[in-house]
This record gives structure tokens, C-alpha cells and sequence, in this order.
């Protein structure tokens, strides 16, 4: 998946496409004014989304050495966040809950500094490789996350799904060139392979570019790559 410093606008990678148009989505309809707090929030790509509002970014800091960390309102743990109880209107957090060694007492977390009323908008991801090693600890199902949530003293939404067979595919197959590089060495075998790599290489370009086409049939939770949900604290 794309950096989140990619930018906020459409992404080539229909991973990050889909996290950013949820979070589009989250802050077209948060009031004007509210208090936002987005926790988890690494290079801040989302502070610009909510202008009309008072947006908060906090993150551990930990996540990858080739961030930029500097535009924080604050450093902190999530499982010990430095706010008052009842205080942000919305908690946006969006691919962090998996690198969080506690996601429990994160989100009971999250939701002491909701008001009451107020809103966590949360995405995971589910069919993902492990990245930002070692601090990348869980995947989530739909039911896992429910319970989590409820747990926490939290009324989750219904959970979406982003994804599906064929868009899962391609995503794969962009990976297939590092898999399966085209180079000569000096030894004979990598001359003997190369033109079946070559081919197999062709054919995965020609699957990649169908998969694309029809990345928009079938259900999405039939391959989820991430969930997406929007819980709220009991008045």
C-alpha cells in the first residue's frame, strides 16, 4: 500500500484509494467546529481534510524511521493518551489499530475522550502483508471487531468491507516483478529461466490488466483487503 504521504487525492493503489475516500467521506460530515482527534495520525496527510474543524494529530512516532513525525500536536501511547475525559466530537483512526500490542484498552481508550454522542471512524486492514515490522501485531474480522468495540463501551455501525476478488488479484500481481525479477546473472540458470519467466511475466501483465477491468464485480467482502466502520459512545 501506498505511504500515507502519498497525499489525500486518488491513488493509483486501490488500497490507500479506499481508506481515503472513507476518510473523505468521515470529514464531509463532521459539523464545522468539532473537535477531531486523529489517533494513529503518523505524517498528519489528513489534517488538511478537516480545516473546518479543530483537528488534533497524536501518534507513538514509532511506526516507520523514514516518517516525518514533526507535525503532531502530540507523542503518546494510545493505550495513554494526554487529553480529559469527553473531549474530541470524532476519533478518526485508520491503520493503527493493527500495530497496537493492546487494541482493547485503545479503543476504551478512544472512547474516554469521546463526548457523548460522539464518533470513532476506524478502518483495518485484513488481507495484508506484515509491514512496519515488529510493531505489526493483528488482523481483524468483522466479529472481532464488534466485540472490541463493544467491549470498549463503544455501538459499532455495520462493518464494510473494501476489496473483493479480482481487485485482491491485481494487488497481487503488482507484486510478481520483485518475485519474479527479469535479470541475467552470471550463473547458466538464470540464461535457462529467463524466457520462462518472460512469459510467465506477460501473462501475469495481461491477468493484472483484467482484474483492473473487472475490479468493481462480486462482493467485496468475498477477498476483504480492509474493514471499515463507524462506531459511537452512548449518549
Amino acid at each position: 500500500m501506498d505511504k500515507p504521504s502519498a497525499g489525500v487525492d486518488e491513488s493509483a493503489d486501490p488500497v490507500r484509494a479506499s481508506v481515503n475516500a472513507f476518510v473523505r467521506k468521515v470529514a464531509a460530515g463532521a459539523p464545522e467546529g468539532a473537535r477531531v482527534l486523529d489517533a494513529g495520525a503518523g505524517e498528519c496527510v489528513y489534517r488538511a481534510l478537516f480545516s473546518r474543524q479543530r483537528y488534533v494529530a497524536v501518534d507513538r512516532g514509532v511506526g516507520d524511521r523514514a516518517w516525518d513525525y514533526g507535525k503532531l500536536d502530540a507523542t503518546a501511547d494510545l493505550e495513554r493518551l494526554p487529553h480529559g475525559d469527553a473531549t474530541f466530537d470524532l476519533v478518526l483512526c485508520t491503520e493503527t489499530l493493527e500495530h497496537v500490542a493492546q487494541p482493547g484498552r485503545v479503543l476504551s481508550e478512544l472512547a474516554r475522550v469521546l463526548k457523548p454522542g460522539g464518533s470513532l471512524a476506524l478502518s483495518v486492514p485484513f488481507l495484508h502483508p506484515v509491514h512496519q515490522a515488529p510493531h505489526d501485531y493483528f488482523r481483524y474480522t468483522p466479529h472481532g471487531l464488534k466485540m472490541l468495540l463493544e467491549a470498549a463501551g463503544l455501538r459499532p455501525g455495520a462493518v464494510e468491507a473494501a476489496g473483493g476478488y479480482f481487485l485482491y488479484l491485481y494487488w497481487q500481481l503488482q507484486a510478481l516483478p520483485a518475485h519474479l525479477p527479469l535479470g541475467l546473472g552470471l550463473r547458466p540458470r538464470t540464461w535457462l529461466t529467463w524466457p520462462l519467466r518472460a512469459a510467465i511475466r506477460l501473462a501475469a501483465a495481461f491477468l493484472r490488466g483484467s482484474a483492473w477491468r473487472l475490479r468493481r464485480t462480486g462482493a467485496p467482502d468475498a477477498r476483504p483487503l480492509q474493514y471499515f466502520v463507524i462506531a459511537r459512545r452512548a449518549e
